[in-house]
């Protein structure tokens, strides 16, 4: 048997969300291996440890670590005979590995790319990454600017932009108006192609639900419900606290139907029907002119988008996140004013040159 010896190790899991502590173990000459304690947040006091450990949550999801008293509070204490060796202490600092890691990786996130515009296949989506969302789907409006933007970004891609929505796409073309561009609508249930013919999944009357939804959580309480072809969308932008009762509603109203599933969204619950999503309507998109053959792009803000993601990432794309949370998308963009300027950027330098210089 070798020495017994006290000594320390952490690690901190993202996924998990616990802290391990390494107690009291029997060394091997050579091969240390200590008894490993799970210490779930918050319950370290139990252990009858002075001091505290903070752990908090970065925004890429990792554990940021602030405890400089624990250093003098972990210190090896000898237990009978000394101990061959010392034991080594972690740093516990703030520039922890793990943190540098995290760090690291959301820099690299938050470079957005500077690309040849004009190579690429563009899939936006709407609110929360064009324009701001709004307390009220039918109050969002777009600037004229942003029209103007996407009008010149359709001449640089030779057509090849498109709208990927939750709205239905005779929204799309009212918020765009004058514009008239490919999309896709209620999550890819409907698509119109760049020859302007609609692709509709045949859908069932929601109507009962929809009506059964209004009558239980009703516009009274600022909770508003959205009717749309093949789905329903309840908002609760201006009652977050009523979250719980809107989604125990919309279990409720959807009973035992097996063809319908619940997305939930930001500050929204949407019923929907299944087979849809926006991945599946980016890869039809693919498929066909003047979308083939071309690097895509894809840019969004909500959990939603996160299948887009992922077709575009397995198509060795660019794909971007607006806002923060957890997502697939390998760039991210701090808001939608953030992402309407690099957008610009991209628009006005193409082939290296700005609009000016190719005129």
């Amino acid at each position: 048997m070798g020495n017994r010896s006290r000594s320390y190790g952490w690690s901190a899991s993202s996924s998990q969300k616990h802290v391990w502590f390494c107690g009291i173990g029997a060394f091997v000459p050579g091969r240390p291996r200590p008894n490993l304690v799970q210490a779930p947040p918050g319950s370290l006091a139990r252990f009858g440890l002075v001091g505290r450990l903070r752990e908090q949550r970065a925004s890429a999801g990792e554990f940021e670590c602030a405890s400089s008293a624990w250093r003098a509070l972990l210190a090896p204490k000898r237990i009978g005979r000394k101990a061959r060796g010392s034991a080594q202490l972690p740093d516990l600092s703030l520039e922890c590995s793990v943190k540098r890691n995290s760090a690291k990786r959301e820099e690299a996130r938050a470079l957005l790319p500077n690309i040849e515009i004009s190579d690429f296949a563009v899939f936006l989506d709407l609110d929360g990454t064009l324009v701001e969302i709004a307390d009220r789907p039918d109050r969002v409006r777009m600037t004229r600017s942003t029209v103007d933007l996407l009008a010149v970004l359709r001449d640089r891609t030779d057509n090849a932009l498109a709208m990927i929505s939750g709205r239905e796409i005779q929204c799309i073309d009212r918020i765009l108006r004058p514009l008239k561009l490919p999309a896709a609508g209620v999550h890819g249930l409907q698509r119109r192609d760049a020859a302007g013919v609609l692709h509709a999944r045949e859908t069932p009357d929601l109507g009962r639900i929809v009506s059964a939804l209004e009558q239980t959580i009703g516009e009274e309480n600022g909770i508003v419900v959205e009717r749309k072809p093949g789905a329903a969308a309840v908002h609760f932008r201006q009652r977050p606290d009523l979250e719980r009762d809107c989604y125990r509603a919309v279990r409720a109203v959807i009973g035992e139907r097996m063809d319908l599933h619940v997305m939930h969204g930001k500050m929204v619950f949407e019923i929907l029907l299944k087979g849809g999503g926006k991945g599946k309507a980016i890869e039809a998109f693919l498929s066909e002119r003047p979308f083939r053959g071309r690097k895509p792009l894809f840019a969004g803000d909500d959990t939603t988008d996160e299948a887009g993601f992922r077709v575009i990432n397995a198509r060795g794309g660019v794909s971007i996140k607006i806002g923060g949370g957890e997502t697939l998308a390998h760039h991210r963009a701090a808001n939608v004013s953030h992402f309407r300027n690099w957008l610009s950027v991209q628009v006005k330098h193409v082939n290296g040159m700005s609009a000016d210089e190719r005129s």
